[in-house]
């Protein structure tokens, strides 16, 4: 949620600019650019909150805070489903190793007539 308003990523600083492209890490290099990218930051919250998953050990974003937007959305009648990954934390990219079916999923979604 926090992506949506392009919060959590701040865009990267005069410094980061300066830093030749060479001594980034791969992770430094993906952070600098969703930094930059209101675009990007927006599509991967929407992402987010529409694969409907979240790690109950987030110590970053309350899994609650998922909770009251779901919640919302089938208030709404929106058609979304909720997956509680256990004793997972913030950074849930790395599943798709372990978790195939997590990837699946969100490729599975789709617009749907109203």
């Amino acid at each position: 949620m926090i992506k949506l308003v392009h919060a959590q990523m701040p865009p990267p600083g005069l410094d980061r600019l300066m830093q030749p492209l060479g001594e980034f890490s791969p992770m430094g290099l993906a952070w600098t650019y969703f930094g930059y990218s209101k675009g990007y930051n927006i599509f991967v919250g929407i992402v987010e909150i529409l694969a409907g998953f979240h790690g109950t050990a987030d110590d970053e974003i309350s899994i609650h805070e998922t909770e009251r937007i779901v919640d919302s959305l089938q208030k709404c009648n929106g058609n979304i489903t909720f997956h509680r990954l256990k004793g997972e934390g913030h950074g849930i990219q790395y599943l798709y190793e372990h978790n195939p079916e997590i990837y699946k999923r969100m490729l599975k979604q789709k617009k749907t007539a109203i």
